[in-house]
């Protein structure tokens, strides 16, 4: 995490990431079966946020919240804000931390 609104990524241009490229930060979430407690029907990968690559060296990059527009004469603002405890996570704030899993969209 380097602020609020930006991560590094342990993913740069020599694994083909690019300006403007956009990522999902997932959480993993256990599925629980219903019909057998105790039992897990397996994992599913749940989006947290998604951030657009804003710049990229050769092993890693930087990605910045992706913004919403409020209206035609209101500034963009973040869609989320990233906090540093998993504690400080609630509405509008998302805890993201080294290793949570992350599908990068790179274009073709």
């Amino acid at each position: 995490m380097i602020d609020e609104v930006q991560i590094a990524v342990n993913a740069g241009y020599a694994s083909g990431v690019e300006i403007g490229d956009v990522l999902d930060v997932l959480r993993e979430t256990n599925i629980p079966d219903p019909d057998a407690p105790n039992e897990s029907l397996g994992t599913a990968f749940v989006r947290k946020g998604s951030m657009r690559i804003e710049s990229v060296e050769e092993k890693f990059a930087i990605a910045r919240v992706l913004q919403q527009s409020k209206g035609l004469l209101a500034p963009a603002e973040p869609m989320f804000t990233i906090v540093s405890s998993e504690s400080a996570e609630g509405r509008g704030r998302v805890f993201i931390e080294a290793g949570d899993p992350v599908d990068i969209q790179i274009d073709s």
